[in-house]
């Protein structure tokens, strides 16, 4: 594809983002759709996000994805939000209408698609959910707009645990969700009351990173969703193969996700398939 005047421009902005593989899977989806337009990956600092949303308004940046550490101070320099991203306070991607940018969460999709890869029935499954950060908070949504049976919440700060419980609970008052300090005593506990493991913490992402869960904790039933992922693949992937436990990693999510922001911006469905493949032969 030729570069020229009438390309269209698209980034994934965080700090740090050069471990993104956004770039990687959008440049691909032009390529193969004969789509005039470039993916470029954009460190922008905190203290820059807004300059960054001002300029977008008037450059040809058509569309933008994001990641940490921005996506819930980007809500306050987007001009409309849809319900989803307004309900859990953090969005990942905007479109420029005209110079107006729209913010979307295509996160909740991605982990809703992953989840059924793993076949768990939501409203019938008991979820322990590891980590209260930002990939928590889309997780907690996710499970609570789907009417889960009960969810654990685990976090090395017990305050952080509490304070996305109350976030979550104001929306979907019913939901049971029972929070407690992420230590081996706790894990120990529970771990044969639950379903499925969700690991929403950053361990992981680095191929020397422990299990958040310990090896002896885990049951042959339990289904595991990893949200990192790493070519070697995580000590919990490896852990749940082991024990003989379904488990997914966190990359089939990130083409999710990115597949749902690529039809946002186009109208265009691509196949999961077809770059979860791409995306696994790139991480290699």
């Amino acid at each position: 594809m030729k570069i020229d005047s009438a390309t269209s421009l698209y980034a994934v902005i965080g700090h740090p983002v050069g471990h993104s593989l956004s770039p990687v899977m959008h440049n691909f989806l032009f390529q193969k759709h004969k789509i005039n337009a470039v993916y470029l990956a954009f460190d922008i600092y905190p203290n820059d996000l807004r300059s960054f949303f001002h300029t977008m308004r008037f450059l040809p940046i058509v569309g933008c994805n994001i990641t940490l550490p921005h996506k819930t101070n980007a809500l306050r320099y987007l001009d409309k939000v849809d319900k989803t991203a307004q309900d859990i306070s953090a969005v990942n991607t905007v479109v420029n209408k005209n110079g107006k940018l729209i913010g979307y969460n295509t996160d909740i999709y991605g982990i809703q698609m992953v989840l059924n890869t793993l076949k768990v029935d939501i409203s019938k499954t008991t979820f322990l959910v590891l980590g209260a950060g930002g990939a928590s908070r889309a997780v907690l949504y996710c499970l609570a707009k789907n009417n889960a049976c009960r969810i654990y919440l685990a976090n090395r700060t017990y305050s952080r645990a509490l304070n996305l419980k109350n976030l979550i609970t104001r929306s979907f008052p019913k939901l049971e969700i029972r929070t407690s300090p992420l230590n081996e005593s706790y894990l120990k506990n529970i771990a044969s009351e639950v379903d499925c493991i969700i690991n929403a913490t950053s361990l992981g992402i680095k191929a020397q990173d422990p299990s958040p869960i310990p090896y002896e904790f885990l049951r042959r039933r339990h289904k595991i969703f990893d949200l990192t992922y790493n070519p070697d693949g995580s000590a919990l992937i490896r852990f749940s193969h082991k024990k003989g436990c379904r488990a997914i990693d966190g990359l089939p999510m990130l083409v999710w996700q990115g597949l749902k922001a690529f039809n946002i911006w186009t109208n265009i469905e691509p196949e999961f398939s077809f770059v979860y493949r791409k995306l696994k032969t790139e991480l290699k």
